[in-house]
């Protein structure tokens, strides 16, 4: 079986960073399949950061992969939850 797919690209983001010490990230990527008749797939970002004193911050996030036709017996919606700690300079 040929596994093989001409895709589209179709992306938006938004990032917010100027309100004080919260930031915003959010971006959706479309990848609409070319060559698979009604094929669709989408990955979705969602972080949220907050920057603590000395530089530390914290951060939390979720991503989201969708696929309308997946791989054999493959789940179609994929999720990924995460909360970082870190410190920048």
């Amino acid at each position: 079986m040929d596994q093989r797919s001409v895709e589209a690209w179709i992306a938006s983001e938004l990032n917010i960073f100027d309100m004080g010490d919260v930031s915003l990230l959010s971006n959706i990527f479309d990848y609409p399949s070319l060559t698979e008749k009604d094929r669709v797939r989408i990955d979705y970002r969602l972080d949220l950061k907050y920057d603590m004193p000395l530089d530390f911050y914290i951060k939390k996030g979720m991503t989201l992969n969708y696929d309308n036709q997946p791989f054999q017996s493959s789940r179609s919606a994929d999720y990924i939850w995460q909360t970082t700690l870190g410190w920048s300079w």
